[in-house]
C-alpha cells in the first residue's frame, strides 16, 4: 500500500502543478498563437495523470492479489504487486465492469449501484483463478445476491473512502487520496479477499 500511496501522491502532485502552473495561450493580432506553453502544460498533466491512474490501478490488482494469496496462507511478498498472473482476464473483466456500472450510473444513479452491487466479485475471481468475463460476472451475481449483508460492508467501506477523496481537489486532494490509499486500500483488499474466500466455501487460513 506504500508503494501505491507514493506512486499515487508523487504523479499527482507532478500532474497538478503542470497543470495548474501553465501560463494561459496568448495569440497575436492575427489570431495565431504565440505562446502555447499553457496548452502543452495541461496536455503534459492529463498524459501523466492517466499514466499514473494506469499504474496504480495495476499495484491496486496487486495487492488484492496479495490479500487473495494471503487468505491462502501465503505471505504477502513485493513479487504480488509486480505479478502478472490472471493479468488479461482481470483487466478486462474489470473494463467491461466498470463500462457497464458507468452506463448504468448514466441512465439512473440506482441501476449503476445495482450493477456495481452486483459485481463486486467479479474481477477478484477473474484475478483469482482467470475466470472469463462472462463466467466472473455470471459467479458475482449470484454470489452477491446470496450474501448480502457483508458485500454491503465492502461497498459501504469502498464509497466511503472514494467520496472523501473525490471531495478534496487540487494539491490537498492528492495528498488526501494518498492518505487514504495508504490505510484504507490495504483494509478494503483484505475485506474483500476475506468475504471471496467465505462465499466460495473456502477457508481462512490465519
Amino acid at each position: 500500500s506504500g508503494v501505491i500511496a507514493a506512486v499515487s501522491l508523487v504523479g499527482g502532485l507532478i500532474s497538478a502543478a503542470l497543470i495548474s502552473n501553465s501560463a494561459e495561450l496568448t495569440y497575436d493580432e492575427s489570431g495565431s498563437v504565440v505562446n502555447a506553453s499553457g496548452f502543452w502544460g495541461i496536455v503534459g498533466g492529463v498524459v501523466l495523470a492517466i499514466v499514473v491512474a494506469i499504474a496504480t490501478g495495476l499495484l491496486r490488482m496487486g495487492l488484492l492479489r496479495a490479500a487473495l494469496k494471503r487468505t491462502r496462507g501465503e505471505a504477502p511478498s513485493f513479487a504480488h504487486l509486480t505479478s502478472t498472473e490472471n493479468l488479461v482476464p482481470y483487466v478486462l473483466t474489470a473494463l467491461v465492469a466498470s463500462i457497464l456500472t458507468a452506463i448504468g450510473t448514466l441512465l439512473c444513479i440506482i441501476p449503476g449501484l445495482a450493477i456495481g452491487f452486483l459485481l463486486v466479485f467479479s474481477t477478484v475471481r477473474s484475478l483469482d483463478i482467470g475466470d472469463r468475463v462472462a463466467d466472473a460476472m455470471a459467479f458475482s451475481s449470484n454470489a452477491a445476491k446470496a450474501n448480502i449483508a457483508p458485500v454491503l460492508v465492502i461497498i459501504v467501506v469502498s464509497f466511503i473512502a472514494a467520496i472523501i477523496a473525490a471531495i478534496a481537489s487540487g494539491v490537498g486532494g492528492v495528498i488526501v487520496s494518498a492518505i487514504i490509499g495508504l490505510f484504507a486500500e490495504p483494509i478494503t483488499a483484505l475485506l474483500t479477499a476475506n468475504v471471496y474466500r467465505q462465499v466460495t466455501g473456502e477457508a481462512v487460513v490465519d
